[in-house]
């Protein structure tokens, strides 16, 4: 018993390998939510390959190493022993895991070496899992015993194993936001140095992630726009030219002293000037050692506050008659009346104590103000709820510059507990949000997530010409299709939003430009629609959406239903075929932005027998077929294919069709 408990204290350091605390846990799941940068930082290798055999009867398997990603690997094949993996009903299994690997799937394997002893964490078919070994001379003699399927770590990654692949290269290259689409709202974040990364049981290696990160990168999500989250611990913020909004973490840039240099604050007004957003959460003041304002073009004094969770909420009405009173106050002193505590609009005349407040000038500082106290409202109302009490508060500003528009105080009016200062195109977001530990941070996660939400939807209110919105429904059957699709960010200087759903309840169909029907959402084995899914997809494009439809299931017997759509067609069962014959009403469809040619696609079941109401775009099977046909209906538009989207290779094959497909619909709703 004493030689395992030592062999246990041995292993338990692997943090990401926690799970293998051996007498204590008997290989519990992993629980701690870990960033893919700390399995990244604590695996001493990273190899890439390919199943080459998966022996279902007897729970085997072998990985074929094609590429070493980190560290060179000693073995050049990694042989599992799924067999003596746990059993808990619903959660994992050898035969789950099993389930899970088949001939020539890519697959990553993460693992440590600590003297003989190996620990790892794969990743396949969506799946993570847990392996470890003890190493040999021979390594063909060496076999990975399998534990368990991790159920939780869905939350470091989760997505295909070509995506994780691209992610891992990118992220030990140093690439920021490794992963991240283009049209992504990219959040740099300054955490690490005020607070302590988030510690567990599991968790006795090198641990970086803090809670305030690991929670807000839970929000990506806002609306139609996905936001893409790094984390960093360096004060000088590399990458920040990159980002569109800067969150300044607990206690990094004041905690016992001020940590910026002159350089890092210029580079912090210049962003916000050029329309960037910066958040600070609470940063540490002293009475005698208040928190630097260097960061701000506007005054601002950091005061040592108490632990509190009460706040007011400054409404529209009541903020503005306080403004509206200062600018009728006469200053007691030239000095109280230069220009930096002056609002927006006011200049001072030559021999005059008064300011002279051009009307114009004042009205609009009047309405951004009001604006802006109006968000306040929004602040704490979406999408969460928040009233004074639920939050957790520390030391935080007080002696603000007018310029300032507080949306909530504290310590009866006297403190900060929100305010905004709108500087050149970009804004501050100041608050006195105390994020110290997992338990304040998770009082404080539904403000910091309103936060975010504001954050963003006042980015994307400054462009010009609003994004157009596909409402993706795939993944219930496809698992590769919506990766491919989501990278098709931009037609000309329109911008592409996409959000994936499962769900065909279509929640968020009203609020969409395109409905793309991925592989097998309508028909897999059977017709999974219902009526009120079939009326909603008619009614959206009745009334001007554009509804594209990739391949779906039909057997001979039971051809895919066509309740969702008005024209007669006949889903038919085919075979997979490449070839195709484009019809003059293609027009530039197979051409523009990519050259698409017979042979290049692979489709497979497709549609038949159609009525006159269709055009068609491209025919297979000697014209029988359809390839891509348009119907118009009302003031929308379906656009029915046969491609089939199933596996890597056939997104791989059909992404330029993809993208031109989505380049016509934009297009299209452009000139309507």
């Amino acid at each position: 018993m004493q030689a395992k408990k030592i062999y246990a204290n041995i292993l338990s350091i692997l943090i990401l390998f926690s799970f293998l605390n051996y007498c204590e846990k008997a290989f519990a799941f992993i629980t701690r939510e870990y960033t893919l940068k700390e399995v990244l930082d604590e695996s001493t290798n990273i190899v890439s390959g390919r199943v080459i055999s998966a022996d279902q009867k007897r729970m085997r398997a072998i990985v074929e190493v094609q590429e070493n990603l980190k560290n060179k690997s000693e073995f050049k094949q990694i042989k599992m022993n799924i067999a003596v993996g746990q059993i808990r009903p619903k959660l994992t299994s050898p035969q789950m895991m099993m389930a899970k690997l088949a001939e020539g799937l890519p697959i990553i394997i993460f693992y440590q070496k600590n003297r003989r002893e190996l620990a790892a964490l794969g990743y396949v078919s969506g799946t993570w899992f847990q392996l470890f070994a003890t190493d040999q001379a021979n390594k063909d003699k060496v076999w990975w015993r399998h534990t368990h399927i991790e159920v939780y770590m869905h939350r470091t990654f989760s997505g295909t194993t070509a995506n994780l692949y691209q992610v891992v290269k990118d992220t030990l290259t140093g690439k920021m936001w490794a992963g991240t689409s283009r049209n992504a709202v990219k959040v740099l974040i300054l955490t690490g140095n005020g607070a302590k990364p988030v510690s567990s049981e599991e968790a006795t290696g090198k641990i970086t992630a803090t809670a305030e990160f690991l929670t807000l990168r839970k929000f990506n999500e806002v609306g139609w726009h996905t936001v893409a989250y790094q984390e960093t611990k360096d004060r000088q913020l590399p990458g920040l030219e990159k980002a569109q909004i800067l969150w300044i973490g607990h206690r990094e840039i004041g905690n016992n002293g001020y940590h910026l240099s002159q350089d890092t604050e210029d580079r912090i007004k210049h962003f916000v000037e050029k329309g960037g957003i910066v958040i600070l959460s609470s940063q540490d003041s002293d009475t005698d050692k208040p928190c630097g304002d260097g960061w701000s073009p506007e005054p601002i004094l950091g005061v040592d506050g108490q632990r509190r969770s009460d706040f007011q909420v400054i409404s529209p009405s009541a903020g503005i008659q306080k403004r509206l009173v200062r600018l009728k106050q006469k200053p007691k002193s030239r000095r109280a009346s230069v220009v930096p505590f002056l609002p927006q609009g006011l200049s001072v005349a030559k021999g005059r104590s008064e300011p002279v407040v051009h009307r114009e000038a004042e009205k609009k500082s009047r309405q951004n103000s009001s604006d802006l106290l109006a968000a306040g409202q929004i602040l704490f109302q979406k999408p969460n709820v928040v009233k004074s009490g639920q939050i957790v508060l520390d030391d935080t500003w007080t002696k603000w510059s007018k310029k300032y528009t507080v949306l909530a105080t504290t310590n009866s009016g006297n403190d900060i507990a929100l305010a905004t200062l709108k500087w050149g195109r970009g804004i501050y977001l100041i608050t006195a949000l105390h994020n110290a530990t997992e338990r304040d941070v998770k009082a404080n996660a539904p403000l910091m997530e309103n936060v975010i939400h504001f954050a963003v939807n006042h980015l994307k209110s400054q462009v010009k010409s609003p994004s157009v919105k596909v409402l993706a429904l795939t993944g219930n059957q496809s698992k590769v299709e919506f990766s491919a699709l989501e990278t098709f960010d931009t037609v000309g200087e329109r911008e592409i939003s996409y959000i994936q759903t499962k769900d065909k309840k279509l929640l968020k169909l009203n609020d969409a430009d395109i409905l793309w029907i991925g592989q097998g959402e309508i028909s897999e084995e059977k017709y999974l629609i219902d009526k009120n899914a079939e009326e909603k997809i008619k009614d959206f494009v009745k009334m001007g959406g554009v509804a594209i439809v990739v391949g779906q299931d039909s057997d001979t017997k039971r051809p895919c239903e066509t309740g969702w759509i008005t024209g007669r067609i006949v889903g038919v069962e085919r075979n997979l075929s490449r070839d195709f014959q484009p019809t003059q009403k293609a027009q530039d469809l197979f051409k523009v932005p990519n050259t698409v040619k017979s042979g290049q696609l692979r489709m497979d079941d497709t549609w038949t027998n159609w009525d006159s109401k269709f055009d068609i775009l491209a025919t297979t099977n000697s014209g029988k077929d359809i390839v891509v046909a348009t119907l118009k209906e009302g003031k929308g538009m379906y656009i029915v294919t046969g491609i089939q989207n199933e596996t890597q290779e056939d997104v791989k094959a059909n992404a330029p069709l993809m993208q031109n497909l989505i380049d016509f619909a934009v297009k299209w709703l452009a000139n309507q």
